[in-house]
């Protein structure tokens, strides 16, 4: 089983809003300057997204994926009003879908019963249809004696 890094000491911990604002700027221009967030909020979107997971390796592949979206996107980052965390949870929601979404069997259409295929034809089969039995019905309507 992996274990999780253990959460930081209290005084290690962002305290405030603007400390986590100056961290977030200082990591927009060096990436090397992420680690403090990093820390920060490994945890947190560990449990996350072990949560909604299978097991312990999804998970920290999950959140390994959520912290290298996060660190590609941080450029592109502006603070809204919320908290930087708010912002990482998105980005972890979305990884979970997707990771969901792969988990998910594809279905081929080829193993489907016949029953299932669509019943409708193509409008222009239909239409060619409808035009042959018109064209029969005229024939035959022709050969009628009129007495």
């Amino acid at each position: 089983m992996r274990q999780v890094r253990a959460e930081l000491p209290a005084e290690q911990l962002i305290t405030n809003v603007t400390e986590e604002a100056r961290l977030v700027r200082a990591a927009q221009l060096d990436a090397t300057a992420f680690a403090p967030l990093y820390r920060q909020y490994y945890p947190r979107i560990y449990r996350y997204l072990r949560a909604r997971s299978c097991n312990d390796d999804d998970a920290a592949d999950m959140t390994q994926a959520v912290f290298l979206r996060a660190l590609a996107a941080l450029p592109s980052y502006r603070e809204r009003g919320l908290p930087f965390a708010a912002w990482l949870f998105r980005i972890a929601r979305n990884v979970a879908t997707d990771a969901q979404r792969k988990r998910r069997p594809a279905l081929d259409i080829d193993t489907l019963p016949e029953a299932l295929y669509a019943t409708e034809p193509n409008p222009l089969e239909h239409a060619a249809i409808h035009q042959e039995r018109l064209d029969h019905l005229r024939g035959i309507v022709a050969t009628l004696d009129p007495g």
